[in-house]
């Protein structure tokens, strides 16, 4: 296997705060159920994968990106009438990942408290608190602080290093972390009042339900 060539220093551009403006938003990509926000801050553009996390993107070109402290290129594109498309790829990579530009997800109070609930996990016998408060979902688990729930596109909320997908918005039937857990598709969580009214045991193993 040949060694990966060492990321060299690129040649960075000025791009005024209009054309930077035309970056600006929500990118998804449906395969992997991952987004990135695109933001504006005093006039440099950053790109946030998850709480907390943000990274400054310096332009290379006029459509073209490297992120400030790890060798990532973002290139955007857009075909007539399209979507924009945002490509991310690792220096040395021959591969990269497509987002499309999508709509934001804003829930107002009453739709962000449909979500609430206790949630419980027969995969890894734990128990998840989705409470409202100040307005915004957050997330309690023993022994962890609690954590803020962002919404990305209906239904997905990005938190700290995971993402996770409810599988029903109006039953609430629960929801899955992504990737939070050893199994590819996350680990599945159910609404502990709809376990209870079916009947079932809390240790017997829940069926998981794909999203639709």
């Amino acid at each position: 296997k040949e060694p990966v060539p060492a990321p060299v220093d690129v040649k960075t551009i000025f791009l005024s705060e209009r054309q930077l403006a035309h970056y600006v938003g929500l990118y998804w990509n449906a395969e992997d159920e991952q987004a990135i926000r695109i933001h504006l801050q005093q006039g440099k553009l950053v790109a946030m994968r998850s709480a907390g996390d943000m990274e400054e993107m310096k332009p290379t070109a006029a459509n073209r990106f490297r992120l400030d402290g790890a060798p990532i290129d973002l290139e955007f594109t857009q075909s007539a009438g399209g979507p924009m498309n945002m490509s991310f790829q690792p220096f040395g990579s021959l591969t990269f990942t497509v987002f499309e530009a999508a709509k934001e997800f804003r829930p107002d109070p009453g739709q962000l408290a449909a979500y609430a609930g206790v949630y419980r996990s027969a995969e890894i016998e734990s128990i998840y608190r989705i409470v409202l408060e100040n307005g915004s979902l957050v997330l309690k688990r023993l022994k962890a602080k609690p954590s803020g729930l962002n919404p990305t596109i209906t239904d997905f909320f990005s938190g700290s290093f995971w993402l996770p997908a409810f599988l029903s918005k109006s039953a609430r039937p629960g929801f899955r972390l992504l990737p939070g857990c050893w199994k590819s598709q996350g680990c599945a969580f159910r609404e502990e009042a709809l376990i209870r009214r079916e009947g079932q045991p809390r240790t017997q193993p829940q069926t998981r339900r794909p999203l639709t």
